[in-house]
This record gives structure tokens, C-alpha cells and sequence, in this order.
């Protein structure tokens, strides 16, 4: 079940809240147009039908708060492989979404995916926000 169920451990909301405050400080010491939200609602359009997503941090462009441009999961070993699968498929119905993470949080790992690559790659480095997210995970117990 998802945080907006009240289920969520903590261990995956601490996660959450450091990402999104370090992110949003980051933005704006750098002066980017950014801003980071946790567990918000984007919705998206499948054969006439509404469907959306629902990532752990999501980053926008608050110019054009349609553009979302990046994308993060915060997950455990378990759910590793369902949270793949999810970012994977956001890149088919978020055509502004340049850059996404899944972070296993019980191993330290983050998986980085970008547009067009097929597998990700076990990286912490942001391209999209030139950011080192490992560093901005800072103080999260495992």
C-alpha cells in the first residue's frame, strides 16, 4: 500500500523528506525553476481512459507545473523489481520526464533510468538536476 494509505513505513517517509527538502534547498540555492513534491498525484490519459501515477518524489518545472521532469521511487529489496516496472512505464505517459530514480533504501542502491535506455544503470548521479543523490539522502537510517 502506498503512503496515501497510511501504511508506509518510516524509514521510507524519513527517506522522502530528507530527498524533498535537500532537493527543494538545492533548487533554490542554485536558482533553478524546480520544485520537488512527495507522493503527488499525476494524471495521464490511456485509450480515453484517466489513469496516474502516484511516484514518491516527483520534480517539476513550477514555470509549467505539467513538466514533470524527474521522477524518484523509494523502495525496498521486495518491491525493487514492481518499482522498475512502475518507473519504466512512466516513461511511456509522461513524455516530459527526462530522468527517473528507483532507490532501494535497505541497500543503498539507486538505479538510474533516462528516456531511452532499456536497463538502468547503479548510479546516484542526476544528469537532469546535476546533483549527487546519494548526497542528499544524508541522515536517512537504513
Amino acid at each position: 500500500m502506498s503512503a496515501l494509505h497510511g501504511t508506509a513505513n518510516f524509514h521510507h517517509q524519513i527517506g522522502l523528506a530528507f530527498l524533498v527538502t535537500n532537493f527543494n534547498n538545492n533548487f533554490k540555492k542554485l536558482k533553478k525553476p524546480l520544485i520537488a513534491t512527495s507522493e503527488t498525484r499525476i494524471d495521464y490519459v490511456v485509450k480515453k481512459a484517466k489513469k496516474y501515477f502516484v511516484p514518491d518524489v516527483i520534480v517539476w518545472d513550477y514555470v509549467n507545473p505539467l513538466n514533470s521532469v524527474f521522477w524518484l521511487e523509494n523502495t525496498t529489496t521486495r518491491d525493487l523489481n514492481k518499482n522498475i516496472a512502475k518507473t519504466k512505464l512512466a516513461f511511456n505517459y509522461l513524455p516530459n520526464l527526462k530522468e527517473a530514480f528507483v532507490y532501494n533504501y535497505q541497500t543503498g542502491k539507486f538505479y538510474r533510468f533516462e528516456r531511452d535506455s532499456k536497463k538502468p544503470t547503479v548510479d546516484s548521479k542526476s544528469k537532469t538536476m546535476n546533483l549527487d543523490l546519494s548526497k542528499q539522502i544524508v541522515g536517512v537510517i537504513n
